[in-house]
């Protein structure tokens, strides 16, 4: 979540959790004991792991231009939601940098950000009423987790809506004797990540809290003294999600099961963790005792499942690596919902608002585009002096040499491909993920 107060027009564009893929290496074990990823895995695994180094790459660089280092130095006024692990030093337990940069100690010291990085922190805001400006709250280590977890954990995280009443709050009474207002992006960046693992009991947790959100700024909107619009859409839709699922070999059922999802206290993520978490604690458990404890504990008590059946059951003991995705199909066939994949579609999706002036103009078929140039007409925004601003700060830069570069080296992204990610870092997590 990210937001910015007048006088400043500069429009922010950040989450309200830093975006991650969910990204498991789906080989078979080969081993003895069925916890070790395969040898043929190998090759996939060091993908994986230099995809994700440069994912901490990329995310490296952003996080400094959301405090202010950047070619357009601080543009943001109010930061809230996860990926604290990018702004910490890559000495502290907490960090997921690949350098020793402080950038919560640069927002601080050079930039005058306040902080909070606890519920503790985010209660002592209340609710907006006690916000000083810049601020920025870090709420968790990577991804605030999946609402259908979070709710159990409410004591640690705030919700989506808690943060949405509070950057309201907080904005209104900054540009309360201001002419310009202020700009809010709240996102629900995890209905996202439920979508890429096929877990349907999350995605239905974290649309319903994202619908309470919505909620909570139509209720602002309501009660505003000062003209204000919501727009309310998606960059894409994940997964292929369909209330429709015939299996191999089975006539048609015209139907889904709710139910299912509603018996669910525990989204794929957090069950394949607590089997990571067992098998690393219990080194050489005999499979039967393993598959007993899987059963009982994370399928019956995580999913409220009571017909496993025995080859799900040796999926997740044989492959324990790939239980996110096994999990969420479990849960899913009792469902009866399909997807189509693991990726992103190219189904249309909605734009939501909630009307007023000129918004007739993205009602009906639109491009993704024309609501940013809707935003941008409706604010009566200049972007072209910011435009030209970033090209003499940046230089002229081809499109597809952004897409080829390295975000920390400046280096060609095939370069760290082949050998430039720094090899105590690969080692480290290949024993890591060979470990469990």
């Amino acid at each position: 979540m990210a937001a910015q107060a007048a006088p400043n027009d500069r429009t922010p564009l950040l989450d309200d959790t830093e975006r991650r893929e969910n990204i498991n290496d789906d080989s078979e074990s080969n081993s003895d004991n069925g916890h070790s990823p395969s040898s043929g895995g190998s090759n996939r695994l060091r993908e994986v792991l230099l995809f994700v180094w440069a994912l901490l790459a990329t995310a490296a660089v952003i996080v400094l231009a959301e405090v202010g280092d950047g070619p357009l130095g601080r543009v943001v006024d109010l930061m809230l939601g996860g990926g604290r692990c990018h702004f910490l030093p890559n000495g502290t337990a907490d960090s997921c940098r690949l350098d020793e940069t402080d950038v919560v100690k640069i927002a601080q010291e050079q930039y005058n950000w306040t902080y909070a990085s606890d519920r503790a922190g985010f209660d002592a805001l209340k609710l907006g009423e006690n916000v000083q400006l810049p601020a920025l709250g870090l709420f968790a280590h990577y991804n605030v987790p999946f609402e259908i977890d979070r709710r159990n954990l409410d004591h640690i995280y705030p919700s989506l809506t808690e943060m949405t009443h509070t950057a309201l709050r907080a904005l209104e009474k900054e540009t309360e004797h201001s002419v310009h207002g202020f700009f809010l992006m709240i996102e629900g960046s995890r209905i996202d990540h439920a979508g890429h693992i096929n877990d349907p009991a999350a995605q239905v947790h974290e649309v319903l809290q994202y619908d309470a959100a919505f909620q909570a700024v139509l209720d602002f909107i309501e009660k505003s003294e000062t003209e204000t619009i919501l727009v309310a859409t998606s960059d894409h839709e994940t997964g292929g999600l369909g209330t429709a699922l015939q299996e191999p070999g089975h006539l048609p059922v015209y139907n889904w099961f709710p139910r299912a999802l509603a018996k669910a206290n525990a989204s794929s993520e957090f069950l394949s963790l607590q089997l990571a978490k067992h098998i690393a604690e219990n080194p050489g458990e005999h499979k039967g005792k393993l598959r007993s404890w899987v059963n009982e504990t994370l399928i019956y008590g995580g999913l409220g499942i009571t017909d496993v059946h025995p080859e799900e059951l040796d999926a997740l003991v044989e492959a324990p690596l790939a239980a996110i995705t096994t999990f969420a199909a479990i849960i899913s066939l009792r469902a009866h919902v399909g997807w189509s994949t693991h990726g992103h579609t190219a189904v249309d999706v909605n734009i939501y608002s909630s009307g007023g002036r000129d918004t007739e103009k993205i009602r009906g078929n639109v491009e993704n585009t024309d609501v940013g140039k809707f935003l941008r007409d409706w604010l009566d925004l200049d972007v072209a002096p910011i435009t030209e601003e970033l090209k003499s700060k940046l230089g002229k830069v081809n499109r597809n040499d952004l897409a080829a570069m390295d975000a920390v080296s400046g280096r060609p992204a095939e370069a760290a491909a082949a050998g430039e990610v720094p090899q105590h870092w690969m080692e480290q997590h290949m024993r890591e993920v060979a470990a469990i």
